[in-house]
């Protein structure tokens, strides 16, 4: 029996296939680098402030185990400066370490204790509509994110959806925090808390 003899035909290379890999690389790395570029610049915050913007928060709240947070707002920022005041002899570091030791003395809190004062920014925001808020959330990863999605239920709670919010991961050890003077609108000069993720020095 006679057989034919395929004749094989010579193989192109597909360059439509090609062009699309070569776009979704580029398409890849440029949203990669938004985001990278973004989350660097959320590491630095300043507490509270007069203005809503990138950067500021009104409230932040740091898990530092599975039954305690510690939260800072306005009131903090006096408590900051007599910290920076009395120790103003040591080092950066050392003043630092100091604060975050007394803040979260007088400002731990347990579960219960944070579910009050959640419900009073929700209750603040259904009074003032036409108010934005914004909170920090940030948890370190041995704490379930269960505690955060219950804590962000409660803060989308609000009437007009004026209680915005953040998360970031992160424990209490790298916290570097000082105060800032900065002059509102109004004209009034006010001591706002900053603080750093990334740990630089106050």
């Amino acid at each position: 029996m006679a057989f034919k003899r395929r004749i094989m035909g010579r193989k192109d290379l597909q360059l439509v296939s090609c062009m699309d890999m070569i776009f979704n690389l580029l398409l890849f790395f440029l949203v990669t680098s938004y985001i990278a570029t973004n989350a660097k610049l959320e590491k630095r915050f300043v507490f509270p402030t007069p203005k809503y913007d990138l950067g500021s928060a009104e409230i932040f709240i740091q898990w530092i185990d599975n039954q305690s947070v510690f939260w800072i707002d306005q009131a903090a920022s006096s408590q900051v400066q007599r910290v920076l005041d009395q120790y103003s002899y040591m080092t950066p570091e050392e003043q630092n370490r100091e604060t975050v030791a007394l803040l979260k003395i007088q400002n731990k809190m347990d579960a219960g204790q944070l579910e009050r004062k959640l419900q009073a920014v929700v209750d603040a925001a259904d009074a003032n509509p036409g108010r934005k808020y914004f909170a920090l959330l940030r948890c370190p990863n041995e704490v379930p994110y269960a505690r955060v999605i219950e804590a962000v239920a409660k803060l989308s709670s609000a009437k007009y959806g004026n209680v915005e919010y953040g998360c970031v991961g992160g424990s209490l050890a790298d916290l570097r925090m000082g105060v800032l003077e900065r002059t509102d609108p109004d004209g009034n000069l006010r001591r706002l808390i900053r603080i750093d993720f990334e740990g630089a020095g106050t």
